[in-house]
């Protein structure tokens, strides 16, 4: 072969030069070299970085060795057929990509001419890409990793898994054995040792079942360093974004007890209903090509891991067995078992080496047979294998008390304090005794202690939490209740994440159970129903947790609750949030310890005590709450303020907090009788860019003339002024020691301020756009500023530069940012759903805590830098473990604000939106038709096409959506906007929609392709109201300082007209389309006339803001409404006020004529829409969609304070 091939290079090169490109396509391919490797490469690019599963690369690469598929077969362990179908399947694969036929024979030339035609440069950049990221260091997580200091043997198989991690590369490798074989220790130890080979290690435990999303979202965002803010949001797609970071860098994944998420009592290894998301990331990981290595225990192999293992093979797993002699004897000897070796070594043998088996048994020995391992090997019966059997050994041997304990610890999930255990206990046991108790279980080796803490091994408490499982499973057929009342299965006052594992480890295994008896969800249902009337008959005056279990299942099978009766239980540990008590019938009931929705709305600023024992929130309907960060009730709530509160700040005693609203309010309160002690109201104050010094004796305060102002609390003077300013002011916050000012502005700089003088001492410029918030490192020497840009930049005060900027995919627009009382750490929070803590040294994003589901307003260190508390526009405030990046309390509320209000042209429904849900209401008898959900933020506007067919809304999620009416199908996703939408209208033959928002653009749709037409620009500031004119001639839009109008044929701007016309307000053309009316920040109703551009008249009676303004039908008429509360109905020709309509309890965002009647309607953030009658200023009806608890009977409940009892009230409940 050797001597054709040279005689025919000998050939080319004596013929002409130009006849040698043709003669080189003609001779046989296989003189070009190509390695396999270079063929991988090529399908790399043809498959578009797909890649080939580890069993298509075997074939394909003995393929091009030229074995046959016996031979592949027979090599790899696999069965000869399945091969042959691998085969068959890999070339119509090929083929299809290559665009050829590609079988066995023909697969190398194919892959030679491919590879010739191929531009270096893909094959360059291909290369490249391959190669692994560069890393400056490992980095390491060690979730709930157990310490492994002390250590026995083990050498073998660390030295086998080292090999096969390390030098072979493997993929994916399972560490199999029985409970308490030492399988954590081993991960953990081996973890340790290897980090240095790999640029990235996290260790998780699987103990609590976390469902598959939010461990591959918390694997996803440690290895993209919490930069990764696209991940899709299904479980394919997370281990998309998972896989491209295990084949871009080195990452060793360890994920401890996967027999969690394993199905018990069928066939070995399949995944609990639920969990299937786990097979599907143990076959990508150990199929596709990558850098990485995923490695797991468990006491059973996952169906289908066994078909991809093999000796050749990526994929590999060590079955791990009992200690040696020598290294089970270390273990008898710390125990004090000096027996004779004979002795000991039967004992070895007897529980086959088994770690925790050795130690259970050795305690016993100790404590029942003083230390005489003889004595006991013949008492005892002979136990070989599964550590479950000495177990249930010694769980039989356990007095009640200690049973009682251990359940209890299996119900509990985490490390537990004497006190915490004694308050769940029924009947109540002292702590003497509890601590005997504990002592005992901890001398058997069957809890673990630290720092005064207790909790079970992994195996221990599955085995606990199986039999308690089992037994209540029992009581529940069988009625005979007993377990059933002694322990909650899932703790309603549990941090979040512990009550999230009960779920999924006891509750939901307890209905699978349950299942293959009753065999439907509705014959459980029934079942538990009559458990309801078993309870009430004969446990109705005795303490327990039966019926709070009873509510637990039930909600996990998502039972409609409206109209049960409940009456004279004892329901303590119910988890009553987010779901509806509608008419349900809690009379007589004890509630205690039993969790309910919070009447919160959207919270806009939270701040702890100096001592972090309270929390205090404001809100947008003017209330402060007071919380209790021990057990997160609600202490008491303050009401004085008619707006949102913005600022709110301790005293440094801790017995005072100031808090201050949009309306100019500031008022003290005695934080322990909730009693307001000074009010002060200055009309130039506003709430939402101001700030209290440190010792709440100062205020600065933003105002809209481009000054801040320093107003003393105690007289409620302005005692400084500093000098005016070009642009709008954004936030501003004093320093720690209350010296300096500092302040965010609209043109994108921030000032520092020297409050001695007034003298600005420095501007810090950088940003791009509006800084919104601004804060002082705890020392004065850093601020960090919070802007529209999307960026967050820390600043050297004494020498006014920027030392780093932070921004990154978590950071949108920022309204709130903390640091950490040591001040090494900062949270920013803001438009973006997440959190995100950055180490202030380094500039890194260390943390990103996720849960809050729309915009974050604010967010609060407590005093010792172990919470965080963020309040949200969700209604919720979220308490954060900062080590963890765990959310641990949620206090929910419900969306209430009534933000639009539009009859239907026919006049025979109405429709409004309450938060993201919009509903039709039938008119004129109020009753709620139908309600869609789609939108996932706020909506905004609304509007109906003029033959009423479509319905347009516009949202906060920067989408607008078009309805048909009728069936409430979403015809269209209109979604080119940047940010949020205000403003939504149809044109006057409905071909056309206009839309406007924050991203300061009119945009123009339309309607039949659902295309923009036309992007219209000019605006300075955010476009709160957009509308056509009815004759069709012209579009008007508002911002907050200027009104532009439009041509609405050829889009140009006509004319702009200045003014101040407030944060959200609105325009309306008049019927004849002659005249434009607005309302503004200045409480007025101004009247312009469109042949000259000139305000020819203005209305004043409200005394605030102007949120909604329209012309009836006729024209003759304008309807305002106002954070006032009030309706106000004016003559057009004369702009008299001729009625005043009172009624709403808070402010009133938006207003609407029906078309042909003389009725108005009007929404109102007191959750309710007032239908009024135009001649009489009548209230004619109230509309008001269910709240959580509506007609939820509480007469005689116990358990509850009077606060929560009234906020019970709030939401709905009679008493």
């Amino acid at each position: 072969m050797k001597k054709v091939n040279s005689l025919k290079i000998s050939f080319i090169n004596e013929i002409p030069s130009s006849i040698t490109g043709v003669i080189y396509f003609l001779q046989p391919l296989g003189a070009i070299d190509l390695t396999f490797e270079q063929a991988m490469l090529v399908l790399d690019l043809v498959l578009q970085h797909k890649h080939l599963s580890d069993i298509q690369e075997l074939v394909l690469r003995q393929s091009w060795e030229g074995y046959t598929y016996a031979e592949i077969a027979q090599s790899s362990g696999y069965d000869d057929d399945y091969i042959r179908d691998v085969g068959f399947r890999l070339w119509q694969t090929l083929s299809k990509a290559l665009g050829e036929n590609v079988n066995k024979s023909n697969i190398k030339s194919v892959l030679r001419r491919r590879y010739t035609t191929l531009p270096q440069s893909e094959l360059q950049v291909s290369s490249v890409a391959m190669k692994p990221t560069p890393q400056t260091g490992p980095q390491q997580d060690w979730g709930e990793a157990i310490d492994v200091s002390i250590f026995y043997g083990r050498i073998l198989e660390h030295a086998q898994l080292q090999q096969w991690i390390v030098q072979e590369k493997c993929r994916l490798v399972a560490l199999l054995g029985m409970g308490g074989v030492g399988k954590t220790a081993l991960s953990v130890k081996l973890a340790q040792q290897l980090q240095n080979d790999f640029d990235y290690v996290i260790w998780r435990s699987l103990r609590n079942a976390p469902p598959i999303m939010s461990l591959l979202k918390n694997i996803i965002l440690f290895l993209s360093q919490q930069q990764e803010a696209n991940i899709p949001e299904t479980v394919e797609g997370h281990i998309d974004c998972l896989m491209k970071y295990l084949r871009s860098q080195r990452c060793l994944i360890v994920l401890d007890n996967a027999e969690s998420i394993l199905e018990s009592g069928k066939a070995s290894g399949y995944y609990r209903s639920g969990y299937e998301g786990y097979g599907q990331l143990l076959r990508r990981v150990g199929d596709e090509r990558h850098q990485s290595c995923l490695l797991f225990t468990s006491r059973e192999k996952p169906i289908g891991f066994t078909a991809r293992e093999g000796a050749n093979l990526p994929v590999r797993s060590l079955q791990l067995t009992g200690l040696s002699l020598a290294e089970s004897q270390q273990i008898l000897s710390i125990k004090g078992l000096v027996n004779a070796t004979d002795e000991r070594d039967s004992l070895i043998q007897r529980y086959t080496g088994n770690p925790l088996a050795l130690k259970i048994v050795a305690t016993t020995i100790q404590y029942l047979f003083d230390g005489n391992i003889l004595q006991f090997l013949q008492q005892a019966p002979v136990v070989f294998g599964d550590i479950r059997e000495i177990l249930e050994q010694q769980f039989n041997r356990l007095s009640p008390n200690e049973k009682q304990v251990m359940y209890w610890l299996s119900v509990k999930r985490e490390w537990v304090t004497i006190t915490e255990l004694q308050a769940d206990i029924v009947p109540r046991i002292s702590k003497r005794e509890l601590l005997e108790v504990l002592l005992s279980l901890q001398g058997r080796t069957l809890i673990e202690k630290h720092s005064g803490s207790y909790t079970q091994q992994p195996v221990v408490m599955e085995y606990v939490t199986d039999q308690l499982i089992k037994q209540v499973c029992s009581e529940i057929n069988s009625g005979e209740i007993a377990l059933f009342n002694s322990y909650a299965l899932m703790t309603a006052t549990a941090k979040d994440y512990v009550r999230e594992s009960q779920r999924w480890v006891i509750v939901e295994p307890i209905l699978n159970r349950l299942k293959t008896r009753f065999t439907t969800p509705s014959a459980i249902e029934t079942r538990l129903k009559e458990l309801i009337v078993i309870l009430q008959e004969n446990f109705s005056t005795k303490p327990g947790y039966a019926a709070g279990n009873i509510i637990n299942l039930l909600r996990q099978l998502n039972i409609d609750f409206t109209g049960w009766n409940f009456s004279g239980l004892t329901i303590w540990q119910a988890y009553f949030k987010d779901v509806n008590l509608h008419q349900v019938n809690l009379q007589n009931t004890n509630l205690k310890k039993s969790a309910f929705n919070e009447a919160l709305v959207k919270i806009v600023v939270v701040k702890f005590s100096p001592l972090g024992q309270i929390l205090a929130s404001g809100d947008v309907h003017g209330r402060v709450h007071l919380w209790n960060l021990e057990d997160g009730q609600q202490l008491r709530s303050l009401e004085g303020h008619t707006a949102w509160v913005w600022q709110i700040n301790f005293t440094s005693d801790g017995k005072t907090i100031a808090s201050c609203c949009d309306r100019g309010i500031i008022q003290l309160w005695d934080v322990e009788t909730g009693q307001c002690l000074h009010t002060v109201q200055q009309d130039e104050i506003r709430g939402w860019l101001s700030s209290f010094n440190p010792d709440c004796t100062l205020l600065a305060c933003s105002r809209t003339e481009q000054t801040i102002k320093i107003w003393d609390i105690s007289t409620g003077d302005c005692v400084k002024t500093l000098e005016q300013q070009e642009s709008k002011i954004g936030g501003v916050a004093f320093s720690s020691n209350g010296q300096i000012l500092a302040s965010g502005s609209e043109d994108a700089t921030v000032k520092l301020w020297d409050l001695s003088t007034g003298d600005c001492l420095h501007t810090l410029k950088g940003h791009t756009q509006a800084v919104w918030s601004v804060s002082f490192s705890p020392n004065g020497k850093i601020l960090a500023s919070g802007s529209q840009d999307k960026t967050v930049k820390l600043w050297d005060v004494n020498k006014g530069r920027c030392k780093k900027t932070l921004q990154g995919p978590h950071i949108d627009i920022v309204w709130s940012i903390a640091f950490s009382p040591d001040g090494q750490t900062l949270a920013i929070a803001g438009e973006a759903p997440v959190i995100s803590l950055w180490d202030v040294n380094t500039g890194q994003c260390i943390k990103t805590l996720l849960g809050h589901t729309t915009r974050v307003w604010s967010v609060n260190f407590s005093p010792d830098g172990k919470i965080i508390a963020s309040g949200s526009e969700d209604q919720s405030i979220r308490l954060w473990e900062v080590s963890t990046g765990r959310c641990i309390k949620t206090l929910q509320g419900y969306p209430s604000l009534i933000g639009s209000v539009v009859f239907h042209p026919d006049g025979q429904s109405l429709v409004s939106n309450t938060g993201n849900t919009i509903r039709f209401w039938d008119f004129p008898d109020g009753n709620c038709l139908k309600s869609l959900y789609d939108h996932s933020r706020d909506v905004m506007a609304l509007a109906y096409s003029s033959d009423g067919q479509t319905l347009a809304s516009s949202s906060v999620d920067s989408t607008i959506r078009i309805w048909n009416v009728q069936t409430g199908e979403c015809l269209k996703i209109l979604a080119e906007h940047n940010s949020f939408i205000f403003a939504v209208s149809y044109s006057h033959d409905d071909q056309t929609l206009a839309s406007a928002g924050a991203d300061k653009m009119i945009k123009i749709w339309d309607i039949n392709t659902g295309q923009c037409l036309k992007t219209l620009e000019g605006h300075n500031g955010w476009i709160f109201s957009v509308t056509w004119s009815s004759d069709g001639k012209f579009l008007a839009s508002m911002s907050e300082d200027s009104i532009h109008l439009w041509d609405a044929n050829t889009k140009e701007l006509i004319q702009v007209l200045p003014g101040q016309y407030g944060f959200i307000g609105s325009i309306a053309f008049s019927p004849n389309s002659q005249i434009l009316v607005t309302g503004d920040k200045e409480y007025k109703i101004k009247f312009w006339d469109l042949s000259t551009g000139n305000s020819w008249q203005t209305s004043q009676g409200h005394e605030a803001n102007v949120t909604d303004v329209k012309f009836s039908p006729n024209g003759e008429m304008i309807a305002s409404v106002s954070h006032d509360q009030t309706v106000k109905l004016w003559d057009t020709q004369t702009g008299e006020c001729l009625k005043t309509l009172r009624g709403h309890s808070n402010w009133i965002w938006a207003i609407a004529f029906h078309p042909h009647r003389p009725i108005l309607a009007s929404g109102s953030q007191d959750e309710t829409i007032r239908l009024w009658d135009i001649a009489t200023g009548e209230c004619l009806q109230i509309l008001r969609s269910p709240r959580p608890y509506e007609g939820m009977n509480i007469q005689g409940i116990t358990g509850l304070t009077t606060t929560q009892k009234a906020t019970l009230k709030i939401l709905g409940a009679v008493e």
